[in-house]
């Protein structure tokens, strides 16, 4: 049941970095299982594996529940917001809200 319950908080945290750009509810869903799946395997294998190896104990879950479902997010994020000026035209209101620095001119969009 501890796999199961921090298993659906990890989704909430790989989302977090890509929820208000191009990401539509399916691919929410998908990433919200992607990140489950990585922390229950987290948990039940790579956990057992780093403190028998290496002698590292995570008592809290933290590599499992933030960690590797943090850099996940991460990256869905990066690449999502790389690829926002080919889903949206240029000077269009849902990227000018969510890359405020394109209204002021401090970044410029690379086609």
């Amino acid at each position: 049941m501890e796999v199961v319950l921090n298993a659906t908080l990890a989704g909430g945290v790989s989302i977090g970095s890509s929820s208000d750009l191009v990401v539509t509810p399916g691919i929410a869903l998908l990433i919200g299982v992607l990140a489950g799946g990585l922390s229950a395997i987290g948990f039940l294998k790579i956990g057992p594996f780093i403190r028998e190896n290496c002698g590292l104990y995570d008592t809290c879950g933290v590599h499992n529940l933030h960690g590797m479902p943090g850099v996940l997010g991460a990256l869905i994020g990066a690449f999502s917001a790389g690829y926002a000026n080919m889903v949206f035209p240029e000077g269009s209101p849902e990227l000018l809200n969510t890359f405020s620095a394109l209204s002021d001119n401090k970044r410029t969009i690379v086609m």
